[in-house]
Formats: C-alpha cells, sequence, structure tokens
C-alpha cells in the first residue's frame, strides 16, 4: 500500500543519485576532485538549511524531503557538467559516436560483463528468494533475525576476508 507518486519520485531520486554519481566521477578523472568538493559542501550547506526550514516551518514530510534531495542532486549535476566542460576543454562533438562504433561497444561490453550478469542474476534470486521464503512461512520477527544473522555473517567475512591474504604468505 504505498503510494505510486512517492514510489516514483524515490526512483528519481535513485536515478538522480546515479547520474551525480557519474559526474562526480569524471571531475575526479579530469583533476577537478577539490573544486567539485567545493560545490558539494555548498550544495551540502543548501541542502541542510532547506531541510531545517521545512522542519521549522511543519512542511518537512516525505515528499518535501525527497523534493529537496532531488534538487539539491540537480544542482550538483548541472554545475559539475558545466564545470567539467568549461575547465576541461571537452568540445561536445568530439564526444558523439557514431552507430557502429556504438554497436561495437555494447557487443564488447556485453562479451564481458555476460559472465558477472548471470552471476548477479543468480545471487540476487538467491538472496531474495530466502527473504520471501522466510516471510511467507515465518513471518517478521523471523524475518529480522535472518537479517541480523547475515549482517553478523557479512562482518565475519570481512574480517576473515581481510586476515586471509597475510595468513596465506609465503
Amino acid at each position: 500500500g504505498q503510494n505510486p507518486i512517492i514510489i516514483y519520485a524515490v526512483l528519481i531520486y535513485v536515478l538522480l543519485n546515479s547520474f551525480l554519481l557519474i559526474v562526480r566521477n569524471v571531475n575526479d578523472i579530469l583533476g577537478f576532485t577539490s573544486q567539485f568538493e567545493l560545490l558539494v559542501i555548498i550544495q551540502t550547506i543548501f541542502f541542510t538549511v532547506s531541510i531545517l526550514s521545512s522542519f521549522y516551518l511543519n512542511k518537512l514530510n516525505i515528499n518535501s524531503y525527497i523534493i529537496l534531495s532531488c534538487l539539491s542532486f540537480l544542482f550538483l549535476i548541472i554545475s559539475g557538467t558545466i564545470f567539467f566542460i568549461k575547465k576541461s576543454n571537452i568540445i561536445l562533438g568530439d564526444l558523439k559516436l557514431t552507430k557502429p562504433d556504438i554497436i561495437r561497444y555494447t557487443k564488447e561490453f556485453f562479451v564481458f560483463v555476460s559472465p558477472l550478469l548471470i552471476l548477479s542474476i543468480l545471487l540476487f534470486i538467491s538472496t531474495y528468494l530466502d527473504r520471501w521464503l522466510i516471510q511467507k512461512f515465518y513471518g517478521s520477527v523471523e524475518q529480522g533475525y535472518f537479517s541480523i544473522t547475515e549482517k553478523i555473517c557479512g562482518i565475519v567475512f570481512l574480517f576473515t576476508s581481510s586476515f586471509l591474504p597475510l595468513l596465506q604468505r609465503e
């Protein structure tokens, strides 16, 4: 029973967040990390002030939070894109790919990714099938126990995997 508008707004939020990661990585690659981080600091200050203002005006809810988050991401995406285009001397005409180039790159990408894609799909099904079955047959409490034990196993795996290279030295 969630409101579909909130679901679509969160989808937009996730897409903007993903696109922002691309813009941030491009700025890092071009050597503009410190300048872009200055934009991030400015965005964080404005976002914090807008959240606090919404709270004190009793207008803060999930809808306003998502809208403010999306607007702050848009600010960073637009300003970061303008920043690296102006500072890096990239000519947009140089970035155009022809249709054969796109097809060739797509084929190379899928050849490289296909084993990982199959593994990822199987792991996703395996992970979430467990959760669905526990929820269906046992309920929320057992689902919570499963989640906690899964997190504990992740922590144990993190420690053992970090020590394993030290123990396997010759």
